[in-house]
């Protein structure tokens, strides 16, 4: 009888543990910073480097570029202000503010810069060394943003567009690859 109680506490100890492996991955509870939020910290710190802006019909222009990146509201978003400065020109400037949508599986984005009234959505995934982020269509045009970690520990940011969305910004468009222009290119290096 013995053997049969330490060989069933056994078993039972075996399941309570298969149970609680499986609930420890579910999803985080509402309120709680999402472990996809946590994987944007390799982007914290502040990058400096060049943005050669390619926009079609226009020469293209170099514009020193800062970028800062960093946690915001305990981590629950990032926050990445941004400023850019060209000779005889305005400063671009602009804040992106991230956080993980938990209903669409995918990174969240709001954009405001000095070139819009109205923010810029995006949305977005995060593999290995790439964060894609694929805006809303925003006056007749919708824009993806990469972001590449390089083996030297630089980024690599590109910003590619599409004619399209005439559905306004309420309709996602997911262009195919064939139709992207690339805009902007700029390799950025982290500030020490």
């Amino acid at each position: 009888m013995k053997r049969f109680f330490i060989a069933f506490a056994v078993l039972a100890a075996a399941i309570a543990g298969a149970q609680q492996d499986q609930t420890s991955a579910a999803p985080e509870p509402e309120g709680a910073v999402p472990r996809q939020m946590e994987a944007l910290n390799k982007y914290a710190g502040t990058w400096t480097g060049r943005m050669t802006l390619n926009v079609p019909g226009q020469e293209s222009q170099a514009w020193d570029m800062t970028v800062v990146e960093e946690a915001y509201a305990g981590g629950t978003y990032h926050k990445m202000s941004y400023v850019m400065k060209a000779a005889n020109e305005p400063d671009f400037v602009g804040t992106m503010m991230t956080g993980w949508d938990r209903t669409r599986g995918k990174y969240h984005a709001w954009t405001f810069d000095s070139a819009a009234s109205t923010p810029r959505e995006e949305f977005g995934e995060l593999t290995a060394n790439k964060l894609v982020m694929v805006s809303l269509p925003q006056g007749g045009m919708v824009t993806r943003t990469t972001y590449a970690r390089n083996a030297d520990g630089s980024c690599t940011l590109t910003i590619e567009q599409k004619n399209g969305g005439a559905g306004g910004m309420q309709q996602q468009v997911e262009p195919t690859a064939e139709t992207w222009t690339v805009i902007g290119e700029a390799k950025l290096a982290r500030k020490a």
